[in-house]
């Protein structure tokens, strides 16, 4: 393995292009006067809720449920009610999401159903925080 792919390897496995790419989406949707100060508020913000303190961010939540669900009806074209496996995979990466659940349930039987897959991204979104 060369190093850009021992590199991207490490960024995936702890997340690190996910917490960038949120953090450039709170930048372009906050717009802060200080960004450089914003940023570190944000993430003192979020070291504080990973080690469990009870903090309101001062941020935007940009993915909900019903987010969720259309992108759910958006991989399941034919209306079938649920994804494979491979399209749950495509979902997670069309929302760059890269940390989640890669066997989530329902996936032994290639029927990942519409609440799993809200739980799934609610729970990779986290995640990134």
């Amino acid at each position: 393995m060369d190093r850009q792919d021992q590199a991207a390897e490490y960024l995936e496995e702890h997340g690190v292009l996910d917490l960038f790419n949120n953090m450039t989406a709170q930048l372009v949707y906050n717009q802060p006067a200080d960004p450089k100060a914003f940023l570190s508020q944000y993430l003192d913000t979020l070291i504080e809720r990973r080690n469990g303190k009870e903090v309101e961010a001062p941020v935007a939540n940009f993915f909900d449920a019903e987010n969720a669900r259309a992108v759910f009806r958006t991989f399941d074209a034919s209306s079938r009610g649920f994804l494979t496996l491979d399209q749950y995979h495509a979902a997670m990466g069309s929302l760059l999401l890269h940390n989640y659940n890669r066997e989530p349930k329902g996936f032994v039987e290639g029927r990942i159903l519409p609440n799993t897959f809200v739980e799934e991204c609610e729970l990779a979104c986290q995640n990134i925080l």
